[in-house]
């Protein structure tokens, strides 16, 4: 009969390690979930104040299919760790707050798809780039604008933008070179000519100005030297003064 973590007596844990490899952690199974979550994230009580609500997240995130709600959590949950009621409910664990977010990101990403790798994705992102005759070359376009071009060729089809600006990014460096060609973190992909049909001169001068009124050092929207002919519509002030 299987037991809770708080009933198992010191015999029977001996008798369960008999013949057990003791260089690897030893798992028990548990009918009470709660119980297995703890030993799988190995929490115990210890020094850092934890809300009650990340370690039901994390629990959650652990064991999808469990209908428990925080009151049955926390009163399980204070079978094997010491809680502090306060405004809220916190529990004392050997894990700061901090671990135990990065404990559910992990799960969050395990169960998540990069829409990079999906087909549906793939086959989206293509016909934007054959639709509008895009391929690799020696034009170097901001992220940002290629990313206008695409909603645009989104919104004159009438189909639903399917990326954020870091999924379509991360989309781009499949096909494209993409460099950091200025003096600010902003990546610069690598097309052929095709683009400048694309959009206008003054389209672009525009968005470089809205973009460079909110960055702190504007000279750092200019390209370096060697990449400043190959830019699409590159002038050599992108702001004006008042």
């Amino acid at each position: 009969m299987k037991k809770k973590l708080h009933e198992i007596t010191d015999e029977e844990l001996l008798a369960s390690l008999s013949g057990e490899d003791l260089s690897k952690p030893v798992e028990f199974q548990f009918d009470n979930p709660v119980a297995s979550f703890v030993q799988a994230f190995d929490i115990r009580t210890g020094k850092q104040l934890v809300a009650d609500k990340l370690l039901l997240t994390l629990f959650k995130e652990w064991k999808r299919d469990s209908p428990i709600n925080q009151r049955s959590f926390n009163m399980q949950l204070e079978n094997y760790v010491v809680s502090v009621p306060k405004k809220r409910r916190y529990f004392l664990i050997n894990k700061d707050a901090l671990e135990i977010a990065k404990e559910v990101q992990k799960l969050v990403q395990k169960r998540s798809k990069p829409r990079y790798k999906s087909k549906a994705y793939i086959t989206h992102f293509e016909s934007f780039l054959s639709e509008n005759e895009l391929a690799p070359g020696s034009t170097y376009v901001e992220i940002d604008v290629l990313y206008y071009i695409y909603n645009r060729w989104c919104d004159n089809n009438r189909k639903k933008s399917q990326f954020g600006l870091g999924s379509f990014n991360d989309m781009c460096s499949l096909y494209f070179d993409i460099k950091q060609i200025t003096g600010n973190d902003l990546n610069w992909v690598c097309v052929n000519s095709k683009v400048k049909e694309l959009i206008t001169k003054e389209e672009v001068q525009r968005w470089r100005l809205g973009r460079s009124r909110h960055a702190k050092n504007k000279e750092t929207t200019i390209p370096r030297i060697r990449y400043r002919k190959n830019t699409l519509h590159f002038q050599k002030k992108t702001y004006t003064k008042k």
